[in-house]
C-alpha cells in the first residue's frame, strides 16, 4: 500500500485506480480482497479483472470482489467452448 498511496496526485487528476488482473486474480482472492479494502480506506478506486474461465472460481470470484464496484470481464469468445479452449492456452 505504501507504492500505491505514492500514485494517488495522478489517480485523483485521471479519475483513476487500480486493477488486479492477470493469472487470474481470483486464485488469490483473501489477498485481492484485503487489498481492496486497504484501497477503498484510501479512497482508491479498485477494478477486478476477470476470465470467468471455471465455474469453480465463483467463490473465488465472490470473496475477492466484496464491495467492489467495478469487473472487467476478459471475455475471449462469445461461444462457452471456444472461449475455455482459448482461454486454457493463452
Amino acid at each position: 500500500m505504501k507504492e500505491v498511496v505514492t500514485y494517488r496526485h495522478f489517480m485523483n487528476a485521471s479519475g483513476g485506480g487500480v486493477t488486479a488482473s492477470g493469472g487470474e486474480a481470483i486464485l488469490q482472492a483473501e489477498f485481492v480482497r484485503d487489498w481492496f479494502r486497504a484501497c477503498k480506506k484510501e479512497g482508491i478506486h479498485t477494478c477486478l479483472g476477470y476470465q470467468r474461465l471455471r465455474t469453480s472460481l465463483r467463490s473465488g470470484y465472490r470473496r475477492a470482489a466484496g464491495g467492489n464496484r467495478l469487473v472487467m470481464l476478459d471475455l475471449k469468445q462469445m461461444n462457452d467452448e471456444i472461449h475455455q479452449n482459448l482461454g486454457r492456452r493463452l
